[in-house]
This record gives C-alpha cells, sequence and structure tokens, in this order.
C-alpha cells in the first residue's frame, strides 16, 4: 500500500506550520509532521535525514 507525501516549502514565515496544522484538520486518516517538530539541532543534513526516514 502506498500513501501521497505531501512536503510543505517554504521560507521562514511563510505559515508551513500553519498549513500543516490545517492539513492535520482536514486528512484525518494521515500523519502530518512538521519539520519543526523533527529538528532537534542546527544541522540541516541530519534534519533533512530525519524527516526522509519518517517519510520512508
Amino acid at each position: 500500500m502506498t500513501y501521497p507525501l505531501f512536503i510543505v516549502t517554504g521560507i521562514s514565515g511563510s505559515g508551513k506550520s500553519a498549513t500543516s496544522l490545517e492539513l492535520q484538520k482536514i486528512m484525518v486518516d494521515f500523519n502530518v509532521f512538521d519539520m519543526d517538530l523533527i529538528v532537534n539541532n542546527d544541522d540541516y543534513q541530519t534534519a533533512c535525514d530525519n524527516w526522509l526516514k519518517v517519510a520512508y
């Protein structure tokens, strides 16, 4: 079984987190992750790797 993968991107302050919150409300059968919840340090590559692990 496969599921769609939606990635919300944009510059700081563009509304990515707000969009993620709205997606959680309307896509109740799917998990919606906010990158800010996965990032635990300033190492961008590690954060991206963690995000891709979750998506996989």
